[in-house]
């Protein structure tokens, strides 16, 4: 690109104010463009936030680890000399799907799944290797925990040993943003061994610190929750999935949610290990995106996006999960249907929304529910092959379980995803609401124990 062409033309550089990767893929194009432009503005943005009203028609716009819904990208596209490089699969799906597949003119760009913006940033402007200190950076953002340079001691866990020392020893630097600290980001260009180490070894001291702190942080203030039909360790604060470490359970939980609330909205982040878990699904949901395993939305009402499981009894209050739902996705007038609470599913090890319609209980995920509302599908799948005959049935009561625990049946449900009654019965014994569901078969079942004796799974012992 000659010099004469840019005169009198800005070049912007949007970069993702939220991480690492956001911040070093904005200094890797400030750096390499700064010959060719006279007149550079770095701004740091994020999802939610607008194309800046100040770039003119003509101007030269690179956009590093972000980009805005696929209709300002094209609109964008149209009037400026766009340069996008990313790595979100939410965004490459949209791209595709939206403009590629749709005949629309593409954008000059460097889009790839499973690496990170800053080394993608670094193989488009330059031919040389990418610098060591990009390439931990790179590693830690798109979680490739297993990946280990060939010369590196096979005794020793990269991951452990260099990579997440070297993340958490930036952090200790107070303005990473490249339009306040460039000099930083010089000495992770150059990667010197003396840099690289004193960064990685601050990081190993600040890690032990962080661990104690987040483990008295998630033993006192983590809850589960339910969050589009998946089971959640969910906390109020900042930081990443390594919040979780001393009480992450792949058993347990489905996804992490650290959240925060700036002074003006909620940014939510999800996390997962689970490899059939998309979370980048569930944030583009809530106009967000990511990646499969790390993905993140901003929240701008009150209600929060997730149900609290185990509040005390006396407590339990569903009226916002109405609310937010019948709002975002407007049920139609035909459709009566009303959440009243949710379950945990014994058959599934899911939580289900339960919702009534025309004087029927149904249940199923929360994410089928969702998906059904948005389809307008619910009006055909919500029907029961035959009349409830279990509202006329004495079913109703308190129930011990062969081990001893005490439980109410309250009502019975038809689930719409496995075609199946189930009963639905509260625990007694413990001062929280749980409420769970059990086939209406395997509830009444009985059960052969020590010694092929037959005993009830479930025993009534009064109304």
């Amino acid at each position: 690109m000659e010099m004469e062409e840019t005169q009198g033309k800005t070049a912007w550089i949007l970069f993702h104010s939220a991480d690492f990767d956001g911040h070093c893929s904005g200094a890797i194009v400030n750096s390499a463009i700064k010959k060719m432009h006279q007149k550079i503005e770095l701004k740091p943005i994020n999802y939610g936030q607008k194309v800046p009203s100040k770039i003119k028609d003509g101007d030269f716009v690179y956009i590093v680890d972000f980009s805005f819904p696929m209709d300002e990208m094209i609109a964008l596209n149209e009037r400026v000399m766009l340069l996008w490089i990313d790595h979100h699969k939410s965004a490459i799906d949209d791209y595709h799907k939206e403009i590629l597949n749709e005949g629309k003119t593409p954008i000059n760009g460097y889009l790839i799944d499973g690496k990170s913006a800053c080394e993608l940033a670094w193989e488009y402007f330059y031919e040389s290797k990418i610098p060591y200190g990009i390439t931990l950076l790179g590693i830690y953002d798109t979680w490739r925990k297993e990946e280990s340079p060939l010369d590196f001691p096979q005794d020793l866990n990269f991951w452990e040993d260099q990579v997440i020392p070297f993340q958490y020893g930036l952090k200790l630097i107070e303005d990473t943003r490249p339009h306040k600290n460039m000099e930083i980001w010089e000495k992770v260009f150059e990667s010197s061994p003396d840099f690289i180490n004193e960064t990685v070894k601050l990081g190993r001291t600040l890690l032990k610190y962080d661990y104690v702190q987040n483990r008295i942080s998630c033993s006192s203030y983590s809850f589960t929750a339910l969050f589009e039909g998946y089971t959640a360790i969910v906390i109020n604060r900042i930081g990443g999935s390594m919040l979780f470490d001393s009480v992450w359970d792949e058993s347990k939980y489905d996804i992490m949610i650290p959240y925060s609330y700036n002074g003006n909205h909620y940014k939510f982040s999800l996390y997962t290990t689970n490899p059939n878990i998309d979370v980048s699904v569930l944030a583009k949901r809530y106009q967000g995106g990511g990646h499969r395993g790390a993905a993140g939305f901003e929240w701008y009402r009150d209600e929060m996006p997730f149900i609290q499981i185990g509040m005390k009894k006396g407590e339990l209050n569903c009226g916002y999960i109405n609310e937010m739902h019948d709002k975002r996705y407007g049920l139609n007038e035909d459709c009566s249907t009303h959440i009243s609470g949710f379950c945990l599913n014994t058959e599934t090890n899911r939580f289900d929304i339960l919702h009534e319609n025309d004087g029927i209980n149904f249940q199923c995920s929360a994410a089928k529910f969702l998906n059904d509302i948005e389809e307008d599908v619910h009006n055909k799948l919500w029907e029961v092959p035959a009349t409830n005959k279990f509202l006329s049935d004495d079913y109703q009561g308190i129930y011990k379980h062969y081990k001893g625990t005490s439980y109410r049946v309250i009502d019975c449900s038809w689930n719409i995803e496995y075609f199946k009654w189930m009963i639905i019965y509260m625990s007694l014994d413990y001062d929280i609401i749980q409420l769970f569901s059990r086939p209406y078969e395997e509830f009444f079942e009985t059960l052969i124990i020590d010694d092929n004796n037959e005993i009830s799974r479930f025993k009534k012992i009064s109304d």
